[in-house]
């Protein structure tokens, strides 16, 4: 009983270390291309919390085997476990973005992929439900999350290549995730 008392507390604490995680900077490719993406918190949890569900149905199992009334109650909980675990890491280890002076590309598994000029930014806004920053291109939106390493470098793409009254509205959001990151560079 005392241990599921800690589990919110424990949450909290992950999920705030998780958000003031990001580096401002992203990973160069080569050297033009920012590379912005989930940097190695966000991807040690992708890989932490499978192994957490694994040890908690191994205990259970072993503690305390289901009975044939229990089994499809085990079952919905592992396929909720997975269900919620699979998206997450897909996202962390498949979403990226390259800003370089051609332009912006957009690299996901969920949506289709593409390449914008800094010419075709038409609009930046943020949505402060989903914590991220939508580009609308004339190739499709990008949707760029606070989380990701390089808010920096892409806030100075803005800066030098897209007209300012595209994303001027914006600007303070970036302010307020180098805040979240505290005073890391």
């Amino acid at each position: 009983m005392i241990v599921a008392a800690f589990v919110p507390i424990v949450v909290i604490a992950v999920l705030g270390w998780l958000l003031r995680s990001q580096e401002s900077a992203a990973r160069m490719e080569g050297a033009d291309v920012h590379v912005l993406e989930y940097g190695l918190k966000w991807r040690f949890v992708a890989m932490a919390v499978p192994a957490l569900w694994t040890v908690i149905f191994v205990v259970l199992f072993v503690e305390a085997p289901p009975k044939p009334d229990d089994r499809l109650a085990m079952l919905l909980l592992i396929a909720l476990a997975t269900g919620t675990v699979i998206p997450y890491a897909v996202t962390v280890f498949g979403v990226s973005y390259r800003i370089s002076p051609r332009g912006l590309e957009k690299r996901s598994p969920w949506s289709r992929n593409f390449q914008a000029p800094w010419s075709g930014v038409n609009s930046v806004s943020f949505n402060p439900v989903l914590n991220q920053f939508c580009v609308k291109t004339q190739s499709g939106t990008a949707r760029i999350s606070t989380c990701l390493n390089g808010l920096a470098d892409l806030e100075q793409a803005f800066t030098e290549r897209v007209p300012a009254d595209a994303w001027s509205s914006v600007k303070r959001y970036f302010a307020v995730a180098a805040k979240m990151r505290g005073s890391r560079g």
